[in-house]
């Protein structure tokens, strides 16, 4: 799996939730209108934290959602959330993303984004050209 993938599904997530009205809680996405939205409809405006790494990760050129750095995108966040002292007591990373979302404030969502980011860039930086 290619890191750069994984960087460019985080990055994407964090420029979705861009800011606090383009995020939510308890829901992937949402339209203008707050009802519920499919997640790569067009009609889409606001997201959850998972909702916005899928979104990231939807459809690229060749029409095929890239699953491998949405999951790898999923796990980076959740290490993330765990190191930062919010264990849930969660195997699955997708839970504890969902339990932090929908506990936590606006601030907090983009700290673990940006710290997750700031992490796999460094990795990133060390891996051999």
């Amino acid at each position: 799996m290619s890191r750069q993938n994984l960087l460019r599904v985080l990055k994407g997530a964090d420029k979705i939730l861009d800011k606090p009205l383009a995020w939510i809680q308890r829901d992937y996405a949402r339209d203008r209108h707050n009802r519920t939205s499919m997640i790569d409809s067009e009609r889409a405006v606001c997201f959850c934290l998972d909702g916005a790494l899928r979104r990231a990760a939807r459809p690229q050129r060749d029409g095929l959602f890239d699953s491998v750095a949405y999951h790898s995108a999923q796990a980076a966040i959740g290490d993330t959330i765990v190191e930062m002292g919010y264990d849930y007591g969660y195997v699955d990373a997708a839970a504890t993303i969902h339990c932090f979302n929908d506990s936590m404030n606006f601030d907090a969502v983009k700290t673990v984004l940006r710290k997750t980011i700031d992490r796999v860039h460094g990795e990133v930086a060390k891996e051999p050209a």
